[in-house]
């Protein structure tokens, strides 16, 4: 259990562009360590940290909490071409450091989503403690309909529960950007091409079809070629634009004083992957109050049991850590290296 008065140190795997350790530093949390294989990640993380925290798999320091991103977690596997499992790095930095708490966070129906069981299985069999719960990003206070997979692990019971719902919604007028730049409207030409082909896609049963912002808020956020489209505004004077940058930074939580990767196409990858700020935030208030109980040593409100949390324990089998590399194994750490 971390000292009173201590802030709690976070390791930051698979981070991208940081948006778990905006969430954990907001409340106190010290970044140790920060990994990430995509080197446009690494550039917008250091614009905006540049702390020195980005380090190699071989470095990785004690930390209380581990944080990671499932979305950049599969898609690091998928562009290094590993035969290894894409979760096997983040098992491999539990056994090696056996931090007390980790956040695991991707999209619900994202690449990583059917292979989240296993990794559950993994933890419980190393001895954690693993609650799973879905959270919509509009009961936080995000104009976006996109959910949130979260996987939270601690290596002993603390009655953790996840929230529910908080914060006020966002303005519309404090969301999209009322001057955006000529690039970013269809003309005329393209969004009779736009039509034709979502009616073409419809009746050849294909499922691409046209999003459009209704009522304030956007459809899911994606990051694939066709994702400029999923949300489509329409000004009140009729003209049809798509969102820009800051549009999809703001949806996500992240302030305006956030540096974007100057590549529009690849600033816009990277916010449709990262985990909604305030969202994330909410766990991580709940994770951090149940690694410090009240100094009465009674459970805070974060620690309160209640219904909707999927718990799953230990099965009494005592963990059996992966070599070290000071052990004699060639590396700690199976498929990512430095």
């Amino acid at each position: 259990m971390p000292r009173r008065g201590k802030p709690l140190k976070i390791a930051n795997l698979h981070c991208g562009i940081g948006s778990l350790r905006l969430a954990f530093e907001g409340l106190g949390a010290e970044c140790v360590w920060s990994y990430t294989a995509d080197a446009k990640a690494r550039r917008c993380y250091g614009d905006n940290f540049g702390d020195g925290t980005i380090g190699t798999a071989a470095d990785i320091p004690a930390h209380d909490i581990l944080a990671a991103n499932l979305e950049e977690c599969v898609a690091t596997a998928k562009r290094r071409r590993s035969a290894h499992h894409p979760h096997e790095m983040i098992l491999d930095v539990v056994c090696l450091r056996r931090p007390l708490a980790c956040l695991l966070a991707g999209k619900a129906d994202g690449a990583s989503a059917t292979s989240r069981p296993a990794l559950i299985d993994d933890l419980v069999r190393l001895g954690y403690f693993v609650h799973r719960a879905k959270l919509e990003a509009r009961r936080f206070g995000l104009r976006q309909t996109g959910t949130t997979d979260f996987i939270v692990a601690f290596d002993r019971e603390t009655g953790f529960r996840f929230p529910t719902k908080q914060g006020r919604m966002s303005s519309i007028d404090e969301l999209f950007d009322p001057r955006p730049h000529d690039r970013y409207y269809i003309s005329e030409m393209s969004r009779d091409k736009l039509i034709a082909r979502s009616s073409r896609s419809m009746n050849n049963g294909n499922k691409w079809h046209m999003g459009f912002v209704a009522n304030g808020h956007a459809n899911e956020l994606r990051d694939s070629p066709d994702a400029p489209y999923d949300n489509i505004l329409i000004e009140p004077g009729g003209r049809w634009r798509i969102l820009t940058e800051r549009d999809i930074a703001r949806l996500q939580g992240v302030q305006d004083s956030f540096v974007l990767h100057p590549d529009w196409r690849t600033a816009r990858k990277q916010l449709a992957r990262c985990i909604p700020v305030p969202v994330a935030a909410a766990v991580a208030d709940r994770i951090v109050a149940a690694l410090r109980p009240g100094a009465d040593g009674r459970q805070t409100r974060a620690n309160v049991k209640g219904k909707g949390n999927r718990l799953r324990k230990p099965t009494g089998a005592k963990p059996q850590p992966m070599p070290d590399a000071a052990n004699g194994s060639s590396s700690p750490l199976r498929w990512y290296g430095s």
